[in-house]
C-alpha cells in the first residue's frame, strides 16, 4: 500500500492514464478518418473507370456514325455487328488488370435492350459495390454503364488497414508509455532531490542543492538563495553573540543546547563544542541554569 500512496507511483499512473486516453482517442480517429476516406478512395477510383467508359462510348458512337454515314447504312445495323466488339476493347484491359472489377455496358435500341462487352467480377456470388453512369447520344440517353467491385474484398482490406493502424497504435502506445513513465521518474527524482536537500539544510544551511532545469531548478535556486541569507545571518548572530559580554545560552525544547557563547564558557568554564548539540542535562552547571530558568 505504502508504494501505491507514494509520489512516484501517483505521477506515473496519472502520467500513463492521460497519454492512454490520448493515444486511444486519436487512434480511434484515425482509424474511422482512414475508413472513411477509403470508402471515398474506392468510389472515386470506380467513378474514374465509369467516367472512362463513357467517354470510350462517345468515341465509338462516333466511329460507327461515320462508318454509318461512309456505308450509307442505318446506324442501328452497324451496332448490332460491332458495338459490343468494340466495347470490348475497352472493358477487356480493366477487367485484365483487375479480376474482382467488374465492368458493362447496357445499351438501349429499337429491337434490342441488353447488356454489352459485359465482364463479370471474379467474386460473382458476393455483394456488390456499384456505380452507374448514364451514356447519350444525340441529347437522348441510349443506356448506362456500370463499374463494381466485391463489397467483402474492399471489408477486407479495409480491415487490413486498420489492423496496421492497430499496430502502430499499440507500438505509439507502448512508447509512449514508457516516455511517460521515464518522465515521471526524472520528475519524482527531481523532487526528491528538493526534499532531501531541505532535510539536510535542517543541520547545515551551507548545503547546496545541485543546479537543475526547468521549474523545479528556480526552485532549488531560489531555496539556494534563501539558505544563503539564512546562512548570513546566523553568521551575524553569531559574530553578535559572540562579542555581547552576557552569557547567552539557548537550548530547543527537546532539551538539546543550540547556541553557547564565548561569554559563558568564560561564566561556566565548559567548551562551546562540548555542550554544542548535547542536552543539557548532561552538564550540572547548565542543568541548574535552565532548570532554574524554568522554574521562574
Amino acid at each position: 500500500m505504502k508504494f501505491f500512496s507514494s509520489l512516484r507511483f501517483q505521477v506515473a499512473f496519472t502520467f500513463l492514464i492521460v497519454v492512454i486516453v490520448t493515444t486511444l482517442s486519436l487512434g480511434s480517429l484515425l482509424i474511422k478518418e482512414t475508413e472513411t476516406k477509403f470508402w471515398k478512395a474506392e468510389e472515386e477510383k470506380l467513378s474514374t473507370i465509369g467516367r472512362q467508359l463513357v467517354s470510350s462510348y462517345n468515341r465509338v458512337s462516333e466511329k460507327l456514325k461515320v462508318q454509318a454515314d461512309l456505308l450509307n447504312t442505318d446506324l442501328d445495323v452497324i451496332k448490332k455487328t460491332q458495338l459490343e466488339t468494340a466495347l470490348f476493347d475497352y472493358t477487356k484491359p480493366i477487367h485484365e488488370e483487375n479480376e474482382e472489377i467488374g465492368v458493362g455496358f447496357f445499351i438501349y435500341g429499337d429491337d434490342f435492350n441488353r447488356p454489352l462487352a459485359v465482364q463479370e467480377s471474379k467474386s460473382k456470388d458476393s455483394e456488390k459495390i456499384r456505380v452507374v453512369f448514364p451514356v447519350y447520344e444525340n441529347g437522348k440517353k441510349a443506356g448506362f454503364v456500370w463499374v463494381e467491385e466485391p463489397k467483402d474484398l474492399v471489408l477486407s482490406e479495409i480491415e487490413s488497414l486498420k489492423a496496421k493502424e492497430r499496430n502502430i497504435i499499440l507500438v505509439v502506445l507502448l512508447i509512449s508509455g514508457i516516455l511517460a513513465i521515464y518522465i515521471s521518474l526524472m520528475f519524482v527524482k527531481k523532487v526528491t532531490i528538493i526534499k532531501t536537500g531541505l532535510e539536510n539544510l535542517k543541520s547545515d544551511l551551507s548545503y547546496k542543492l545541485p543546479v537543475m532545469n526547468g521549474e523545479i531548478g528556480e526552485i532549488s535556486r531560489a531555496i539556494n538563495d534563501l539558505s544563503t541569507s539564512l546562512l548570513v545571518s546566523r553568521s551575524n548572530s553569531e559574530k553578535i553573540l559572540e562579542t555581547i559580554a552576557s552569557g547567552v545560552l539557548i537550548v530547543s525544547r527537546d532539551g538539546i543546547v543550540k547556541e553557547f557563547n564565548r561569554a559563558c564558557e568564560e561564566l561556566l568554564g565548559v567548551r562551546k563544542k562540548d555542550v554544542i548539540g548535547k542536552r543539557y542535562t548532561l552538564f550540572p552547571h547548565l542543568k541548574e541554569i535552565v532548570e532554574t530558568v524554568k522554574g521562574g
